[in-house]
């Protein structure tokens, strides 16, 4: 038996279409005779699993981008290079850098100078204001300058102190502990602030996959259910995820509507790289040992019968059944539909009944 994928309504068209022909080839064709398919209705597990795609990304990274301009003069790292968090990757040779330091010495000296007589000056003011021997107002006044100094100071010391921080970055450390994935430059490269330097994954032990699904199977998809995939540079492996998020937004391509998920799955063995095109089936649902038909016997009818909506029926083989047919129509009412068989929640069903699956015409010799 052939395994059913496509979408239910295209498969009622379908079986409707088949129905119709079979009625003109028995108006028209006289000299054909009409076979029929039976499959058994037995227990059995009914597995629903939806077919989708998508690209493997790392799990978790990080860009390292440079924070002042400058040529590089030393790369300590290349591609694939294992690195630990504070490892030093580069240094950078910026003469704009050090001249603003340099040249900033001086006023912070002088600031700090000026704030630090002051403060001795103003020491000196409060004795002579505690023995009375200033006024009030006068101690205020000296007290007021000494503010407005030390203000003046703190942006000094802010400025300075960035250009500081400057001087250090010169040096370039990692920030994670992780893999090279990329180098964006090379030694000798000018770069500008905001560069990017360095792509560094904190692991390959893990992969995040991005599926797309369709907008006809998007209902069927929740966080915490298992996929199975392939990638074709290892077509006999298997490897499994785990659905993390279902977004919400669109993406229409072509008229065609998806979503996408994301899935997280694990690579201990580091075979799965990024950029890789995944082929993935999502377990959606399944029950064991329920009584269940093959999904063709939902589908095909002996005879032409309009179907109301929810409305769902088989045929069951019965010799005695005293009509031009040997078999039976069934009213059914089915539970879970999967990619082979059909769940029967309740009618007049049973073990070991044949119910129809298929009808074939066979032209006379």
């Amino acid at each position: 038996m052939f395994k059913i994928k496509s979408r239910k309504s295209v498969l009622f068209l379908a079986a409707a279409i088949a129905v119709i022909i079979i009625l003109v080839i028995r108006g028209c064709n006289k000299e054909s005779k009409i076979s029929y398919e039976y499959g058994d209705v037995d227990r059995g597990a009914v597995e629903k699993t939806i077919s989708v795609s998508g690209k493997l990304e790392l799990y978790d990274s990080i860009i390292v981008k440079s924070e002042i301009p400058g040529e590089i003069i030393e790369n300590n790292v290349v591609y694939n290079d294992k690195v630990s968090k504070g490892q030093l990757l580069l240094r950078i040779k910026s003469d704009a850098v050090d001249d603003a330091y340099n040249s900033y010495k001086s006023t912070y000296t002088v600031a700090k100078n000026d704030l630090d007589n002051y403060r001795q000056f103003l020491k000196i003011q409060k004795k002579l204001y505690d023995e009375l021997l200033i006024s009030k107002k006068e101690y205020d006044e000296v007290r007021l300058t000494y503010d407005r100094k030390y203000s003046t100071y703190e942006d000094v010391l802010e400025q300075y102190n960035n250009r500081a921080e400057n001087v250090k970055k010169k040096n370039v450390y990692s920030p994670v502990s992780g893999i090279v994935i990329q180098s964006y430059i090379e030694e000798k490269s000018e770069v500008a602030g905001n560069t990017p330097l360095f792509l560094i994954s904190t692991t390959l032990k893990k992969m995040k996959l991005t599926i797309n699904i369709d907008e006809a199977d998007i209902g069927f998809i929740k966080n915490g259910q298992k996929l199975t995939f392939t990638v074709s540079a290892y077509p006999d492996n298997v490897f499994s995820g785990e659905i993390k998020q279902v977004r919400m937004n669109p993406t229409a391509k072509q008229s065609v509507v998806t979503y996408e998920a994301l899935v997280e799955c694990e690579n201990n063995d580091e075979l799965l790289r990024p950029g890789m095109t995944v082929t993935a089936t999502v377990d959606v649902n399944k029950k064991e040992n329920v009584l269940r038909v093959q999904n063709q016997a939902l589908l095909v009818s002996p005879v032409d019968k309009s179907i109301k909506p929810g409305e769902k029926f088989v045929w069951v083989y019965d010799k005695k059944s005293g009509k031009e047919l040997p078999m039976r129509e069934v009213p059914v009412v089915t539970g879970l539909y999967g990619d082979t068989y059909t769940e029967i929640v309740s009618g007049e069903l049973s073990e070991k009944d044949k119910v129809l699956i298929g009808i074939h015409v066979n032209a006379v010799k």
